[in-house]
């Protein structure tokens, strides 16, 4: 397992600021970033929430901004009895120098307050996993269930940092597979330490990741294109203004002369030579 991190999976109720979120609810008072992501299943969206979990949220953002998840292995799905998908879990980064480098032994995160209560996580929502107090490193899930099974008093790491809406969560991430549970779990993950190389023998039909990608919120947006709008317009303004219109005039008049000037030099040697070319 990458840096030790685990999924927690039992059910203990705890008792947290304010219930999650539902469906509708996530974004009000929010500033809030979109990541795409590009997959072996299609594409799929996840709403970064900054004041869920600020330090989560900025991490992955900045991970996402390195490539760190470009190419990497959907490693563990979770299922419920039923066979329905319980929750998918990443993090093991394709790039060696990249996992090094977003590892929980380099570059640990500190721990985020939780935020919700009963139910502290809902369908959808995603979330580091880690594996003791300030061990957040690069292993990532989504859930598919809505309750308290994670980010419990036991695994108070586990804070969600955005959401995925409900037709990527069906359409895309609830279709990944090719692998199972961890081995200690009775299920059929991959042995990770063996490397990339080895999925392809031993897990020939595991989903990966191609690339995900930062899109701006829309605050920012709106303001950088207020602000573009406004140095055009000012550029204009400039362009067509009589100061403008007059130093036009004068850089031309310096132009022609400075042409004038060369060819009267020129015309002057070649009369110099008697009229012959050298």
């Amino acid at each position: 397992m990458p840096d030790g991190a685990v999924l927690a999976t039992n059910t203990n109720v705890t008792r947290r600021k304010r219930p999650g979120p539902e469906v509708g609810q996530e974004n009000d008072d929010d500033i809030i970033d979109k990541v795409h992501c590009g997959s072996t299943k299609g594409n799929f969206t996840i709403e970064i929430h900054h004041n869920w979990c600020p330090l989560g949220a900025a991490r992955f953002l900045d991970m996402v901004r390195d490539g760190a998840f470009d190419g990497t292995v959907i490693y563990r799905i979770c299922r419920q009895s039923a066979g329905e998908p319980e929750a998918i879990q990443f993090g093991f980064l394709k790039n060696e120098t990249l996992r090094r480098k977003w590892s929980t032994g380099i570059s640990p995160v500190k721990d985020d307050p939780q935020i919700f209560a009963d139910p502290n996580f809902r369908r959808g929502m995603t979330s580091f996993a880690g594996s003791g107090p300030n061990s957040r490193g690069s292993d990532i899930f989504i859930t598919f269930m809505t309750g308290n099974a994670n980010g419990r008093d036991t695994a108070p790491w586990e804070v969600p940092f955005g959401i995925i809406a409900e037709d990527d969560l069906i359409n895309v991430i609830g279709k990944f597979g090719g692998s199972g549970d961890l081995p200690q779990f009775g299920g059929t993950a991959p042995d990770l330490s063996k490397g990339y190389e080895a999925l392809k023998t031993s897990h020939p039909n595991i989903d990966y990741f191609h690339n995900c990608t930062v899109v701006k919120n829309k605050e920012e947006n709106a303001s950088s294109e207020m602000q573009w709008s406004t140095a055009t317009q000012g550029v204009s303004k400039w362009l067509t203004s009589s100061r403008f219109v007059g130093m036009s005039s004068l850089f031309a008049l310096g132009v022609g002369f400075v042409i004038i000037k060369h060819a009267i030099r020129g015309m002057v040697r070649y009369m110099r030579r008697g009229g012959k070319k050298q």
